[in-house]
C-alpha cells in the first residue's frame, strides 16, 4: 500500500527544529561513550575499605577474595554456566559509592540527549554489581533483563586498572559498536551507556583484570510532550491510509476496524512500555503520531508485538532456506494515558496493516529453537521476535473494534445499557456502529447464552428491522426451549409475521445440518407452554415447529440407513421417547396434516420403529387422553395388522433352538455360523480356527445383537472358538408372544 510507504518516509524525514550540534539528538543512537575523572566516584567496599585508583594487584586480589561466581538469567531461571558467563561479581549490597553530584547531574543530562530520551524525563542510576574479569574470562552475547520497572538502559563504568582485551560488543538492529576499555595507564573512568534491549557480549580478557561497575538506568517520565510543529507528510499519508475526506472528517459507509500498526525500533516489556519512556527514534515517531492523531481524530495505542517464523533448513544446517509459516500477534494494549486496556491478543497480517522503518528480520530473535524432521520438511528452525507497536484507528471505528478485540466485554457493556429504560437510542447507535463485528461472533456459533443476549437486545431496541438483523446468524437446530418461548413474546411487539419470518430464517440457516434440534427432548414442554393461552398466533408457531421437528427427525434418522442391529438397539429407546413426545404434542395441536405425515413416516420405517415397541409407545400415550384415538386411527390399524401377522406365525416350539438372522458377509466361515444359528437342535459349536478368522466372525456377528455368546478356548493349536446360543430362547419368545396378545386385545377394545 503506497500510503503505508509514505507513512514510513514521513517518519524517517528529520523535521526536528534545528538545535546546536552539542545539543542535537540522534534518534538512531543506541549507546553513549564517555570518560569521567576518577575522583567522580568515591568507592568503599565492605571488608576492604576505600578503593584508590588505579587499582593495584593487591586491591584486585582483595576484591577477588570476597567475590562470587556470576550467574545469568534465562527467562524465569537464574543459572550458573561458565560456558556462557565466566566472571566474578560483588553484589551492590557490599559497595557504597559517593558521587560528585554536579558531575553526576551533568552526565545524566548528557546521556538523555545522547540516547534521545524525552527531555522532561528523569534518569536515575541504580548500582547492580561490580564485575571482575580475569584473563580468559568472558560473557557471551545476551540481553539484559529489565531488573527494575522503568529500566531503560545499562551503564558500565570500567575502573582504572591496566588490562588488555575485554572489549564490550553492543548490537542494536543491524548496527554494532565495540567499546574498548583496555588501557595500561589511563587514570580516567571509561564509561558507556546503552539501551537495555541491546544484545551485547564481553570478549575474553587477554591480560590482567577488567573491573567494572554496572548500573541499571531507570527512566521516570511525565506525559509525553508533543512537538511544536506537525509532521505534514505524515498527516497526509495517514489521511490517505484511513480514507479521510476533508481536512479532519471521515465518511463512514459501514463499520470498519481499519488499523495502522507501526512497529517500533526497540523492544519493550510490560514494565517499560510507556509513551513517555520510549527510546530514541521511537520517542520521536510517537510524538509525531500523537500530534497528527489529535488533528485527524485517530485514537493512538501502544501494544507489544510477538512475531514467530518457522523455517525449513537443509539437512542438519542451521541456515534457513524456506519459510514454512509465520504469525504476528499484538497484546498488552495501552491507551494514550498509559492505561491498560482489556483487549485480547490480536493476530495481524504484516502485508495488510503493518509498517516499519526497520524490518524484524534485522533484529535479534529473543528465542530460537531447532527441531528435527517434520511432515514434508526436513529440519526446521523457529525464531521468535519481540517488538512494540503504535496502533492507530479512527474514533468512529472504536465501537466495532471493541467487539473485535474483546467481544465478551463489549457485549457485556452493551447489555448493561438494556437493564433500564431510556438507553434505547444509545443501544441502537452501538448496534449500528458495531455492525457485523457485533454479529460475527454469533455466526455459526449458536450458543444458547449468545441467543439469549441477542433476544434481550432485539426486544429492547423496539426496531423490528434491526432486531431481525441481529438475530439473523443463529440456527433453529441449536435454539433451545427458553429462547423459543422468549421469541413468542415478540408477537405483540413486532407481530406474528415477524416471528414466523425469524423462525423460517433460523431454519434455513441450519438447513444443511443433519443434527436433530437441541430441543428434541423439550418438544412437549414447548408445545404445552405455547398453547396454554390457546392464542391463534402461538398455534401458528407450534405448527411451524412441529413441521420442522418432523423434517429434522426424518433427516437425522437417515444416519441409521447402514447402522448395525446393535447400533439400532442402543438408540431405540431415544427414538421411541421422541416419538411419544411427538404424539402427545401433535394431539395437543390437533393438526391432522402433521399427524398424518408423522404416522406415515413411522409406518414406513419398521426397522427404526418396530411394531412391538411402537405399539407400547402408542398405548402408553393413548391412555393419557381420549383425543389420541381419533387422530391415530391409521397407526392403530397398522399395528393391529402387524400384530395379527405375528400371532398367526405362532409360538416357537420349546425345543426349537433356531435363530433367524442374515449376515452382510457371505464368506465360508460366516455361512457356517449362519447354518449353526438356523439349526433347531444345535446349541453349541466348538470350532478350532485361526486367530484372524475368529476375530472376523466375532466382529460380524456381535454387531447383529443376537442371543449368542462367544468364548475363546485357548487350548491346542489353533485356539477354539466356542459359540453358545442362549438357553432362554423359548422363554423370551413366549413372553413377547404373550405381550403381543395383550397388545392386540387392548388395541381391539380402544
Amino acid at each position: 500500500m503506497d500510503s503505508m510507504s509514505d507513512i514510513v518516509k514521513a517518519l524517517s524525514k528529520n523535521d526536528l527544529t534545528k538545535t546546536p550540534k552539542s545539543k542535537s539528538r540522534d534518534s538512531q543512537a543506541f549507546y553513549s561513550e564517555f570518560e569521567l575523572p576518577s575522583d567522580t566516584l568515591h568507592i568503599e567496599v565492605e571488608g576492604i575499605g576505600v578503593l584508590n585508583f588505579p587499582l593495584t594487584q593487591t586491591d584486585i586480589s582483595k576484591l577477588l577474595n570476597i567475590s562470587s561466581d556470576a550467574k545469568f538469567g534465562l527467562r524465569e531461571k537464574t543459572l550458573l554456566d561458565r560456558n556462557i558467563r565466566d566472571t566474578q561479581e560483588i553484589s551492590a549490597e557490599k559497595i557504597q559509592i559517593k558521587y560528585d553530584e554536579n558531575v553526576l547531574e551533568d552526565t545524566l543530562n548528557k546521556l538523555k540527549v545522547a540516547l534521545a530520551l524525552p527531555e522532561n524525563c528523569n534518569l536515575t542510576p541504580h548500582l547492580h554489581n561490580m564485575l571482575i574479569y580475569a584473563p580468559g574470562q568472558f560473557f557471551k552475547k545476551h540481553q539484559d533483563s529489565e531488573k527494575l520497572e522503568g529500566m531503560v538502559a545499562s551503564l558500565v563504568i570500567v575502573l582504572p586498572a591496566p588490562h588488555i582485551g575485554g572489549n564490550l560488543i553492543i548490537q542494536h538492529n543491524n548496527m554494532e559498536y565495540s567499546f574498548v576499555s583496555e588501557n595500561l595507564d589511563n587514570p580516567s573512568l571509561n564509561c558507556i551507556a546503552f539501551y537495555a534491549d541491546c544484545h551485547h557480549e564481553v570478549k575474553k580478557v587477554k591480560q590482567s583484570y577488567r573491573i567494572a561497575l554496572t548500573y541499571n538506568l531507570v527512566l521516570t517520565s511525565r506525559s509525553i510532550e508533543l512537538p511544536d510543529k506537525i509532521n505534514q507528510p505524515l498527516e497526509k499519508a495517514l489521511k490517505d491510509y484511513f480514507c479521510l475526506d476533508g481536512l479532519f472528517t471521515k465518511t463512514i459507509i459501514e463499520p470498519s476496524t481499519t488499523k495502522l500498526i507501526y512497529f517500533l525500533d526497540h523492544s519493550y516489556t510490560e514494565h517499560s512500555l510507556r509513551w513517555g519512556m520510549l527510546k530514541g527514534a521511537d520517542s520521536k515517531y510517537a510524538r509525531d503520531f500523537l500530534k497528527v492523531s489529535k488533528r485527524l481524530d485517530l485514537i493512538p495505542h501502544l501494544a507489544l508485538m510477538e512475531h514467530h517464523e518457522s523455517w525449513a533448513t537443509e539437512y542438519d544446517e542451521e541456515e534457513p532456506v524456506e519459510l514454512i509459516t509465520d504469525d504476528t500477534t499484538l497484546s498488552y494494549w495501552l491507551d494514550e494515558n498509559d492505561q491498560k486496556l482489556p483487549y485480547k491478543e490480536y493476530a495481524t497480517c504484516l502485508e495488510d496493516e503493518c509498517c516499519w522503518t526497520i524490518e524484524t528480520k534485522q533484529l535479534e530473535p529473543y528465542e530460537t529453537e531447532q527441531e528435527g524432521y517434520m511432515g514434508n520438511y526436513g529440519n526446521t528452525i523457529d525464531y521468535w521476535y519481540r517488538r512494540a507497536a503504535i496502533v492507530l484507528w479512527h474514533k468512529d471505528n472504536q465501537i466495532a473494534i471493541n467487539f473485535e478485540l474483546n467481544y465478551e466485554n463489549a457485549l457485556r457493556n452493551l447489555l448493561k445499557l438494556t437493564e433500564q429504560q431510556g438507553n434505547e437510542k444509545q443501544v441502537l447507535d452501538i448496534i449500528q456502529k458495531a455492525g457485523n463485528y457485533l454479529l460475527c461472533n454469533s455466526q455459526y456459533n449458536y450458543r444458547t447464552a449468545d441467543l439469549s443476549f441477542f433476544l434481550q437486545l432485539a426486544f429492547y431496541i423496539k426496531n423490528k428491522d434491526i432486531a431481525k438483523l441481529i438475530l439473523s446468524n443463529f440456527a433453529l437446530v441449536n435454539v433451545e426451549a427458553d429462547s423459543i418461548l422468549e421469541l413468542a413474546k415478540f408477537q405483540d411487539l413486532y407481530g406474528i409475521s415477524w416471528c414466523q419470518e425469524m423462525l423460517v430464517h433460523w431454519r434455513e440457516t441450519g438447513i444443511k445440518s443433519n443434527s436433530f434440534p437441541s430441543v428434541r427432548n423439550d418438544i412437549l414442554f414447548i408445545v404445552q407452554h405455547l398453547l396454554e393461552k390457546s392464542e391463534h398466533a402461538n398455534i401458528k408457531i407450534v405448527e411451524f415447529l412441529l413441521d420442522y421437528w418432523l423434517y429434522s427427525m426424518i433427516e437425522y434418522n437417515k444416519r441409521y440407513i447402514k447402522a448395525s442391529p446393535i447400533e439400532l438397539a442402543n438408540s431405540l429407546k431415544e427414538r421411541m421417547n421422541l416419538a411419544k413426545d411427538f404424539m402427545r404434542a401433535s394431539a395437543l395441536l390437533q393438526n391432522d396434516l402433521i399427524t398424518k405425515q408423522f404416522i406415515e413416516y413411522l409406518i414406513s420405517e419398521p426397522i427404526l420403529y418396530p411394531e412391538f415397541e411402537l405399539t407400547d409407545a402408542f398405548l402408553s400415550v393413548q391412555n393419557e387422553r381420549n383425543n389420541y384415538q381419533s387422530q391415530y386411527v391409521l397407526l392403530k390399524e397398522h399395528l393391529i395388522n402387524k400384530i395379527t401377522q405375528k400371532l398367526e406365525m405362532g409360538l416357537r416350539a420349546e425345543d426349537d433352538l433356531s435363530i433367524k438372522t442374515e449376515s452382510s458377509c457371505n464368506c465360508s466361515d460366516c455361512n457356517i455360523i449362519l447354518n449353526f444359528l438356523k439349526s433347531k437342535t444345535e446349541s453349541k459349536r466348538i470350532w478350532p480356527i485361526a486367530e484372524a478368522r475368529r476375530g472376523h466372525i466375532m466382529n460380524v456377528f456381535q454387531r447383529l445383537n443376537l442371543p449368542i455368546k462367544f468364548f475363546e478356548e485357548k487350548t491346542g493349536s489353533p485356539y477354539k472358538l466356542v459359540i453358545t446360543k442362549s438357553d432362554q430362547l423359548y422363554q423370551t419368545d413366549k413372553k413377547r408372544y404373550d405381550n403381543l396378545k395383550t397388545y392386540f386385545n387392548r388395541l381391539s377394545v380402544t
